[in-house]
């Protein structure tokens, strides 16, 4: 089975992808356009986050000092936004989130969550269920205003093939 475009652009689908040298990525999607490959394997990735979720919760983590300003959130609105968030990086997951959630077309996401020590890399115990691209990612830091740490400064802009 597959996400339907209406759940896509209806639900803030969990999805996650791996690269050799940025480790596991969370994405929520926020009613967004979904990757091809997370988009045709439903279950697989719904399965994929069940288990992240049972994974324990060891490590330090750090928020983006940049949220309130790229979300115009307060600061009680911005602690109930980085609850999901923040348990993701607890798992040691840098954790994404879709900027622009009124385009659903829109596939920019800003870094909210990371894993505080880049040495605690994350411990993966089981195969991803499907292949996921890191070349189908561009990395744009044009949209967040530059930070003396280069890690508040991520975004990511997916291209959907």
């Amino acid at each position: 089975m597959s996400y339907t475009v209406l759940e896509q652009y209806s639900r803030d689908i969990d999805y996650y992808i791996y690269n050799v040298t940025l480790g596991l990525l969370h994405f929520a999607s926020a009613g967004g356009r979904l990757p091809r490959v997370i988009e045709a394997n439903d279950i697989a990735n719904e399965q994929l986050h069940e288990n992240i979720s049972q994974l324990p919760s060891d490590f330090k983590y750090i928020t983006n000092p940049n949220l309130s300003e790229i979300l115009g959130l307060n600061q009680l609105q911005l602690e109930s936004y980085l609850t999901d968030f923040v348990e993701i990086a607890k798992k040691g997951i840098c954790s994404f989130d879709k900027t622009n959630i009124n385009n659903p077309e829109d596939q920019t996401y800003h870094l909210v969550a990371w894993p505080e020590n880049e040495s605690d890399k994350f411990w993966w115990p089981f195969d991803l269920p499907f292949q996921t691209n890191i070349n189908n990612i561009i990395l744009n830091r044009s949209k967040i205003p530059f930070s003396e740490n280069p890690k508040e400064n991520w975004t990511f802009t997916l291209k959907l093939d």
